[in-house]
């Protein structure tokens, strides 16, 4: 709803004389979650046997949420909600610091690092201030670092791998077995969409590359257990257009979600051809996943398996509430989105349920967030997202 503002306008009568009256002047679109204030001021006429009020200034604004006027996570920008912290390590440790081991701070070598002022979950990225370089995941209650892999120093030939240490800390905070909820805030080809579908992939096939004698990677068998059951995969996406709104789509209802749903089905047919030697057979819209527009969630559980929520930029905060409480104990929840792509008109770059979640469960034992700030796409659309 726009806002409005009262404004004085004077209309020429017939005489020389003018005459005032009020309107209203369009000012923009209020914040998302913001209430409608009205003031006004009454002036006296007449005399004490006719004696009325008229109001001689009227003032309509709108008050945000004051739920987000507070200090800390309310006031720091998308940016800084998720940043990966770089703290120096002695090169003398950095041999303990292996992928998944779990480290007490005080073997860490960073004794005079504030490590209460962390949120928990924090990802981080160790460095010797030469080449030696680490990746761990800050443990508050556990007063530990949990570390994850690295990117691969040269990119394999096959299969699907992070390209930066920011999406290796995002990968390895979607695999986290205590972490419930990620959510991943990125601009435009920083790979959260991808990064997210491929947690789900190594989730039902684990890990199974390993090399050869000869160095060659080959296939090894699945770790998981066939008694155990897969993840199922469901993703939604809002079904907001951006441009010129297209009209009605003929078809049910997964023929006018298709142009929506077309980008998931993309990123999971790209992944499993990187992986052609993997036992699941073709990902159709219903087999083994959903993408679903948020309509009809309401009521619904789901049950071990992992929600995927892409594009949550132009999500309402109410909407998000409503996905994020529908996982059992089982499932994950991944958020991803750019606030500077939002094409819903009702919200803003500071004001969408993706920042909303990530300020309020910032520094909560279950959940994390990351901020992704590479483009990685190409060179000219990493290129044009910085200039433009």
């Amino acid at each position: 709803m726009p806002v409005f503002e009262v404004a004085d306008q004077k209309d020429q009568t017939n005489g020389n004389s003018t005459q005032t009256r009020k309107t209203l002047k369009k000012k923009g679109v209020p914040p998302m979650g913001s209430r409608m204030r009205l003031e006004f001021n009454l002036q006296e006429h007449g005399s004490n046997g006719n004696r009325h009020f008229q109001p001689s200034s009227v003032s309509l604004s709108f008050v945000g949420d004051e739920s987000e006027k507070t200090e800390g996570p309310a006031m720091l920008s998308p940016e800084e909600l998720g940043a990966v912290v770089h703290i120096t390590a002695p090169a003398t440790h950095f041999t303990k610091f292996e992928a998944g081991k779990i480290l007490p701070l005080n073997e860490i070598g960073v004794d005079e690092y504030d490590w209460k002022a962390l949120p928990t979950n924090q990802p981080i990225v160790f460095g010797d201030g030469e080449k030696k370089c680490a990746l761990g995941i800050y443990k508050k209650a556990d007063e530990c670092i949990r570390f994850v892999p690295k990117p691969p120093a040269q990119r394999p030939k096959d299969g699907i791998f992070p390209l930066n240490n920011a999406q290796a800390l995002a990968l390895g905070l979607m695999l986290d077995p205590k972490i419930k909820l990620v959510t991943i805030i990125g601009k435009t080809g920083s790979g959260k969409s991808l990064l997210a579908l491929l947690a789900w992939w190594k989730m039902i096939h684990g890990d199974r590359r390993r090399k050869n004698v000869a160095g060659s990677p080959v296939l090894q068998e699945d770790s998981r257990s066939e008694a155990e059951p897969r993840k199922h995969l469901t993703v939604f996406r809002p079904t907001v257009e951006n441009g010129s709104p297209q009209g009605y789509l003929p078809g049910d209802l997964r023929d006018k979600f298709g142009p929506w749903a077309r980008p998931v089905l993309d990123n999971l047919s790209f992944i499993r051809s990187a992986f052609p030697d993997t036992s699941a057979g073709p990902l159709r819209f219903v087999d083994g996943c959903t993408i679903s527009p948020i309509t009809y969630e309401r009521g619904m559980t789901i049950r071990n398996g992992v929600i995927v929520v892409d594009d949550a930029q132009n999500l309402k905060r109410e909407e998000i509430i409503t996905l994020v409480t529908r996982p059992d104990d089982e499932t994950k929840v991944f958020l991803n989105g750019d606030p500077d792509q939002v094409d819903n008109r009702a919200l803003t770059k500071q004001n969408n349920g993706l920042i909303h979640c990530a300020r309020r469960t910032r520094d909560k034992e279950l959940c994390a967030v990351i901020y992704l700030p590479r483009c990685v796409r190409g060179p000219l659309a990493a290129l044009l997202a910085d200039c433009l």
